[in-house]
């Protein structure tokens, strides 16, 4: 053997000793979690999760990581799990494991502690159910209409500057499940609500009393779809500190709330 394949084995020799006294990683941890990883892993989620979680990880179309207790499991090994298998309507990121582990490491750095919120929460929910009249349209935990999106989880889906401005604007982003359609048919019935489903020949909509009505779309004379929100801009209805106060009340709701 020459000396220098001689010298290859040597090296190769004292990696695998290196390797075995370091011991093996405990069962879920994160390989990966030096500052360069985090690091990185706040490019990755950036580029691959900022669009639906916010830049800061706030939340937006989907939750807010910031927040802890997530539903889905907290352990690195489970939040990995997540990322790199998706869940229901999550879109698959072709990420490879170790800039999986990266966000990982991203998202663990972050505050998980509770998020700090101005205002009064138990004025805000006394004006959710009262003066403001949310819980004429929105849901929470079974209290509440079916006209507007399920509030139940908002807290843990959205954070105050998002739901700050879900109040102050909420047509900037209505998602398509909201989106309604007024129509008159040839009978001359006129229906108003949001649209259940719709292909090339039939519309079913949900009216505001919660009729569900199935239409054909050759018994129409009218079709007229509606993307904005019926949600009123709500700058114009309530104060500044009765703003904070509604926005306290809905940053603390986590699926706990049980309504009025």
């Amino acid at each position: 053997m020459t000396w220098t394949k001689h010298r290859c084995w040597l090296w190769l020799f004292a990696c695998v000793l290196l390797i075995a006294a370091a011991g093996p990683a405990e069962p879920g941890q994160n390989p990966y979690a030096a500052a360069s990883d985090v690091a990185a892993g706040q490019q990755l989620f950036l580029k691959n999760c900022s669009s639906c979680h916010g830049g800061n990880a706030t939340g937006g179309r989907e939750p807010n990581l910031r927040r802890r207790p997530y539903r889905n499991g907290n352990e690195d090994a489970q939040v990995f799990s997540i990322i790199q298998n998706g869940l229901p309507g999550m879109p698959w990121n072709g990420l490879n494991d170790r800039s999986v582990w990266r966000i990982v490491a991203y998202l663990g750095s972050l505050s998980s502690g509770a998020v700090e919120v101005a205002g009064d929460p138990t004025r805000g929910r006394d004006l959710f159910y009262g003066r403001a009249d949310c819980a004429l349209c929105h849901m929470v935990n079974g209290a509440g209409g079916r006209q507007g999106p399920d509030l139940s989880w908002v807290g843990w889906r959205l954070g105050p500057d998002a739901l700050r401005t879900a109040l102050l604007e909420p047509g900037a982003k209505v998602e398509p499940q909201w989106w309604r359609a007024a129509v008159s048919t040839r009978a001359g019935e006129q229906i108003d609500g949001y649209i259940i489903d719709e292909d090339q020949f039939t519309i079913r909509l949900l009216d505001g009393n919660d009729g569900l009505h199935a239409l054909r779309k050759r018994d129409l004379n009218r079709l007229d779809r509606q993307l904005d929100s019926l949600m009123p801009a709500f700058g114009r209805l309530l104060t500044e500190d009765e703003l904070t106060d509604v926005i306290a009340y809905l940053a603390g709701l986590n699926g706990v709330e049980r309504g009025p």
